[in-house]
């Protein structure tokens, strides 16, 4: 149900590896819930139904892509989650999905939690004078 017109003809894609959480879609799904009541419309990877039963793990990751694509090009705006993936550093997929968004002119948002530079949180990271 939609609570406010502000918004209408806006569409966020959120980006992030939430797909890799046990709980994510339902993440996600809950942070399209709060952006619609808002009334945005809400775009996430997997939004349309994907084929992925080709025995070329490739075409598979083709058909991933085409779907992130057409999300992200039905969007006026990108959040992105940049909390810590795997190591230190964001998702590579949500940092590539970012850099897609700025190229087609999308507006941008992200957020983390930890603002540290990337140098402090490696311990075996040395800073040379």
């Amino acid at each position: 149900m939609r609570q406010y017109l502000n918004y209408e003809g806006e569409s966020i894609y959120i980006a992030g590896p939430a797909c890799f959480y046990h709980n994510g879609y339902t993440l996600w799904h809950a942070l399209r819930g709060i952006a619609e009541y808002y009334g945005f419309k809400v775009m996430i990877p997997t939004t349309r139904p994907l084929k992925l039963d080709n025995e070329d793990l490739r075409k598979n990751a083709d058909e991933i892509f085409r779907d992130c694509a057409y999300a992200m090009n039905n969007s006026t705006a990108i959040i992105g989650d940049l909390e810590s993936f795997r190591g230190t550093e964001p998702d590579g997929g949500t940092l590539y999905e970012i850099g897609m968004a700025y190229a087609a002119g999308h507006r941008l948002y992200a957020y983390t939690r930890d603002k540290r530079p990337l140098v402090h949180k490696l311990r075996t990271a040395n800073i040379l004078d």
